[in-house]
């Protein structure tokens, strides 16, 4: 499966000043396809913290999703891979899966 077909990847520092061109890009393609962000976020008490307080203030729905989870959603794949952009598709693959219990 290429999952990167499937994925508009957006980088960004995790730092204040980057959140907002996130959002934006969010915002775009959420409009475009008629739907509602979610922001599922793996480590939204750690390092995710700070954007997870920023996209609240602003009225963003956000998820914290379990790395245990996440972690048993990379290790499904027939080859286990390691990277930012398979990470993210693990984050939303197990958010999807997920939705229903929120």
């Amino acid at each position: 499966m290429n999952y990167l077909n499937s994925l508009d990847v957006i980088v960004i520092e995790n730092k204040l000043s980057e959140y907002n061109k996130l959002a934006e890009k969010v915002n775009k393609k959420a409009h475009r396809l008629g739907l509602s962000p979610i922001y599922g976020l793996e480590n939204a008490y750690g390092y995710g913290r700070s954007l997870s307080v920023w996209l609240i203030e602003r009225v963003y729905q956000v998820q914290d999703v379990n790395p245990s989870l996440v972690y048993d959603q990379r290790k499904s794949a027939p080859m286990m891979q390691k990277n930012d952009e398979y990470d993210a598709y693990c984050v939303a693959t197990v958010l999807i899966n997920q939705l229903h219990t929120a």
